[in-house]
């Protein structure tokens, strides 16, 4: 159901604990929350009974896939703000179910999960299988800047929803005025630009087609130039191949799964990964945690230090010796 090869490329990266998941939409729906088109025709059915030209207006953008422009308009609707934040705290606000797959993705060995949801399915699931709350943030600027300090540190878990969180309505980015907002917060690329330099990326739950994905994408690349330091990964439904050239150039590779079957490739791909790395941690088998690029340059830096005891070097130090 999934490109098992491929896969187990993440492997090295995941036991060492240096993958930080990216939550797209798919992960949402399976918590039995609305997906991008669904949520925006429930907005289109609110703000009817206020205005029924922008409810028209909606749902002919959602057909003809405009999803950025529908949510335009819901906020362009002849009501008041109080009336609008109903509407999207009743569509968007509605109770997650906490399956045993998103039980299995938060039990993986991730301590950062990023996502681009207003929900709160990750929270609540890490609730339900830990002894206390896990630190949720939320898009503003001191948000980001104290998820940050949390990704510096590398210790505590966490999660931020980069696009807002459902419990402040008037964080939600929804719409092109809000994406290119977000987009001048300096903490917001700062915080991107120490995620993509240090950590190991899982895409998880994402079509790529939904504009809270390509908003991000489009910005990591024009941006911040988005090339992923580190081996990053991509699980992506067979129907989004044509996505594939795009996330190899940014050093993402690819993991294509079936897509049929309410997208079940995807998470045999998680319990696949769960139930390898259990393997590792019950086997006397040693494991090699590091990539090929690591140990050729641990290789180097040693036959380094190596060559400048052999030769007695005395007025030039170790470090400068080395070649990193």
């Amino acid at each position: 159901m999934f490109d098992k090869d491929t896969a187990k490329e993440i492997f090295p990266e995941l036991y060492k604990g240096n993958i930080s998941v990216f939550a797209g939409a798919g992960v949402g729906a399976e918590a039995g929350l609305p997906g991008w088109s669904a949520a925006l025709y429930e907005l289109s059915a609110f703000i009817r009974n206020y205005d029924r030209s922008i409810s028209e207006i909606m749902a002919q953008r959602i057909r003809d896939g405009n999803f950025s422009q529908a949510a335009q308009f819901y906020y362009m609707a002849n009501t008041t703000e109080e009336n609008k934040i109903q509407g999207l705290e009743q569509v968007f606000g509605k109770k997650c179910e906490v399956t045993s797959n998103l039980k299995t993705l938060i039990s993986l060995n991730i301590k950062h999960f990023i996502t681009t949801n207003y929900d709160m399915t990750i929270e609540e699931t890490w609730s339900s299988i830990n002894a206390s709350s896990i630190p949720s943030f939320s898009n503003t600027p001191d948000d980001f800047i104290g998820a940050h300090r949390y990704l510096s540190r590398n210790k505590e878990p966490f999660v931020i929803h980069i696009h807002g969180v459902i419990t402040k309505a008037t964080t939600l980015v929804l719409c092109k005025d809000h994406y290119d907002k977000i987009k001048n917060i300096e903490a917001y690329s700062q915080f991107l630009r120490h995620l993509i330099m240090t950590r190991s990326l899982l895409f998880v739950g994402f079509s790529f087609l939904d504009p809270a994905i390509k908003s991000f994408l489009d910005y990591a690349n024009s941006v911040l130039k988005f090339i992923c330091d580190n081996p990053s990964f991509a699980a992506i439904p067979e129907t989004n191949k044509d996505l594939v050239p795009f996330l190899q150039a940014s050093n993402v590779t690819p993991i294509v799964y079936k897509s049929t079957d309410n997208h079940a490739g995807l998470w045999a791909l998680i319990k696949w990964l769960k139930d390898e790395l259990k393997k590792t941690h019950t086997s006397h088998i040693p494991v090699s945690i590091y990539s090929d690029s690591e140990i050729n340059k641990l290789k180097h830096n040693l036959a380094a230090v190596y060559t400048h005891f052999r030769i007695k070097a005395k007025y030039r130090s170790v470090q400068d010796a080395i070649l990193l």
